[in-house]
C-alpha cells in the first residue's frame, strides 16, 4: 500500500511504520510519500508513521482477513483446515441457509458485517424451496435457477420439474455476487448450490448424466473463486436407500455421487462435503460418496461428541465438523425441556454442544439461531444475541493455544473422574452432564468443557509434562479466566471443583490445565 502525508524525510533512517502496533518493513520512502506491503500478522486498526520519536496522526486501515490465503485445504495429516501458507484455520460457521433467497442484495451487508464483527469466518447457505424460500427457489429479486422444465412419469403420476440442463445464468450470477461479498467481509461459504432436502426430484427428472454436466457447469463456473467449501446433501433422508425412487432412475445417492463427481471433474481448488440426515449422521457414513469429500460434516441433534468422536475415528480421516444442530430460538425435536416445560435452544444449549464438538477432535463448526438462519422478520434483531456474542469466546480461548494439536481424551486417560454420564441417546440437552476433554498428548496442554455444575473432575496429573501444572477455569460466557490457587506436581491425582455458575446464571465451565 502507499501512503501519503507530509514530513517523512527523505529517507527512512530510523523512522518506523506499524499497522496496528505490527512493524512494517517499508520498500519506497519520500518526505512525502512512503511504499510498504501490508505485514504478515497485522489486524485492523491504525496505521502510525513515527520520524523522530513524534507518532503521525492514525488512519484506519481493514485488512483483508485472508483472501490472499483461500482456498482453504487440509492438513497434511488430514485433522483440520490450514490456509494456502499451512496456517491451521477453524472454522466458525454461522448458518444463513435462506439468506440468497429471502434477503434483498441491498440488506446482505448487514449480515456480512456484523458476523466479521463477531468473528465468524464461515458462512453456510442453501439454495431452498422450502420454509419462507419461494417454492420456485427464486432469488429475492425473482430469479430462477433454472429456466428449462422438464416431465416425467413417476409412480403414476406424470410430474414436472427442473431439468438440470438449464441453469439460469442470472439466478447464478447472483450467487456468484454473494460469494465475492462473502470473501469482501473475509468470510468463506460453505456452499450447498442444489440441496437434496429441495431438489431431489429435480435430479430425479433429469438423470445421472445431466446431474453429472450440471456439477461439472457448478464445478466450471467456482473453481476461481477462493473463498468457497462445497457442502452437498442437507436433510438428505434418502441416502442409504439403494432403491430407486422412481422406476427406470438410479438411486438418489447415485444421482448426488454424480453431481459430485461432475463438480470434481471441473474443479480440483476446493474441499467437498455432504450433509446427511437427520437426526444424527457424519459424512463418512456415505461410503459410495466418500472419494468425493475431504471433510467430515456432523449432523445431530444429540449430545454433540458421540457423532463427533465417531466421525473422528472413521475412514478415511478428514477434518471433522459440525455442520447443523439445534438453533438459538428453535426445538425441532419438540424434546428440549426444562422441568418438563418445552423450551426453545438457548445459549447453554448452543455452547454445549460447540464445546462438545471442540473438545472431542472437531477442526470447527457452524453455528445457528433460527430466526437469522431462515431470514424470517426477526432476523436483523438477532443478529447480536448474547448467545451469538459468545461464540466468539470459543475461538479466544481455543486459538491462544495450539488447538490443532488437541485430540479427544476418548478413554479418560487425563480426566479419570467426575466426568459425568455419557447419554448418546439424549435429545434433551438441557439434561446432559457429560464433560468432555482435549489434550495435547506431548503433557503441554488440556482443555475440558464441563457442562453442569456442581463437579469435581479428578485428573491424572502424571499425563502433564512440566513439574507443576497451573490449572485456570475459563468462563464461556463472558471469556474471563479464574486461576485455580497454587501450582500442582505432575504426579498423583488431583480434584478441581467447579466455581459454582458462571457470569449468565448457568453451570457450564472449561478446566484449562498447563
Amino acid at each position: 500500500m502507499t501512503i501519503t502525508g507530509a514530513n517523512f524525510g527523505a529517507s527512512q533512517g530510523s523512522s518506523t511504520i506499524q499497522f496496528n502496533g505490527t512493524a512494517a518493513a517499508p520498500t519506497g520512502w519520500s518526505a512525502t510519500s512512503i511504499v510498504a506491503p501490508v505485514p504478515a500478522g497485522a489486524t485492523t486498526g491504525n496505521v502510525v508513521v513515527t520520524v523522530g520519536g513524534t507518532a503521525s496522526n492514525g488512519v484506519l486501515f481493514t485488512v483483508s482477513t485472508v483472501a490472499a490465503k483461500w482456498p482453504i485445504k487440509i492438513s497434511a495429516n488430514k485433522r483440520y483446515f490450514v490456509d494456502q501458507i499451512g496456517t491451521p484455520w477453524m472454522m466458525v460457521g454461522d448458518s444463513a441457509h435462506h439468506i440468497v433467497n429471502v434477503v434483498p442484495i441491498l440488506s446482505w451487508p448487514t449480515y456480512f458485517a456484523s458476523r466479521q464483527a463477531l468473528g465468524f469466518n464461515t458462512v453456510n447457505i442453501f439454495s431452498c424451496t422450502h420454509g419462507n424460500c419461494p417454492t420456485t427457489g427464486a432469488t429475492a429479486d425473482g430469479q430462477l435457477p433454472f429456466t428449462g422444465m422438464i416431465t416425467t412419469p413417476c409412480n403414476g403420476t406424470n410430474r414436472s420439474d427442473y431439468d438440470l440442463a438449464t441453469p439460469n445464468p442470472l439466478y447464478w450470477a447472483e450467487l456468484d455476487s454473494f460469494v465475492n461479498m462473502a470473501a469482501s467481509y473475509g468470510q468463506v461459504v460453505l456452499f450447498d448450490p442444489l440441496t437434496t432436502a429441495d431438489y431431489m426430484n429435480d435430479m430425479r427428472a433429469s438423470g445421472s448424466t445431466k446431474a453429472f454436466n450440471f456439477g461439472a457447469y457448478l464445478g466450471s463456473r467456482y473453481k476461481n473463486f477462493p473463498n468457497i467449501i462445497w457442502e452437498l446433501g442437507n436433510d438428505f433422508q434418502t441416502w442409504a436407500n439403494t432403491t430407486p425412487t422412481c422406476p427406470g432412475t438410479v438411486s438418489d445417492n447415485t444421482l448426488v455421487q454424480q453431481l459430485m463427481a461432475g463438480i470434481a471433474s471441473a474443479d480440483t481448488n476446493h474441499i467437498q462435503t455432504i450433509q446427511l440426515d437427520y437426526y444424527r449422521s457424519y459424512s463418512n457414513q456415505d461410503t459410495t460418496i466418500v472419494p468425493y469429500i475431504n471433510a467430515d460434516g456432523v449432523y445431530t441433534y444429540y449430545e454433540t461428541y458421540d457423532y463427533a468422536l465417531k466421525a473422528y475415528s472413521s475412514s478415511p480421516v478428514s477434518p471433522v465438523f459440525l455442520t447443523e444442530a439445534n438453533m438459538e430460538g428453535a426445538n425441532n425435536t419438540n424434546i428440549l425441556s426444562i422441568g418438563g416445560v418445552l423450551t426453545p435452544a438457548n445459549g447453554l444449549v448452543l455452547r454445549r454442544q460447540m464445546y462438545w464438538m471442540m473438545t472431542s477432535g472437531a477442526a470447527g463448526h457452524v453455528w445457528g439461531n433460527t430466526h437469522v438462519n431462515h431470514s424470517d422478520s426477526m432476523w436483523q434483531s438477532q443478529l447480536n444475541t448474547p448467545a451469538t456474542l459468545q461464540v466468539a469466546l470459543l475461538t479466544t480461548l481455543f486459538t491462544k493455544y495450539q488447538w490443532w494439536l488437541l485430540v479427544p481424551d476418548q478413554t479418560h486417560q487425563v480426566v479419570t473422574g467426575g466426568f459425568g454420564t455419557a447419554n448418546p441417546n439424549n435429545e434433551n440437552l438441557y439434561n446432559a452432564n457429560y464433560a468432555t476433554t482435549a489434550w495435547i498428548p506431548n503433557g503441554s496442554l488440556s482443555l475440558t468443557y464441563v457442562p453442569s455444575s456442581p463437579t469435581t473432575l479428578t485428573i491424572a496429573m502424571s499425563k502433564f509434562a512440566g513439574p507443576t501444572v497451573t490449572a485456570q477455569w475459563y468462563d464461556p460466557t463472558n471469556g474471563t479466566f479464574t486461576a485455580v490457587p497454587g501450582s500442582f506436581p505432575n504426579f498423583g491425582t488431583q480434584t478441581f471443583a467447579t466455581p459454582g455458575n458462571n457470569s449468565a446464571g448457568d453451570p457450564d465451565w472449561v478446566l484449562v490445565l498447563q
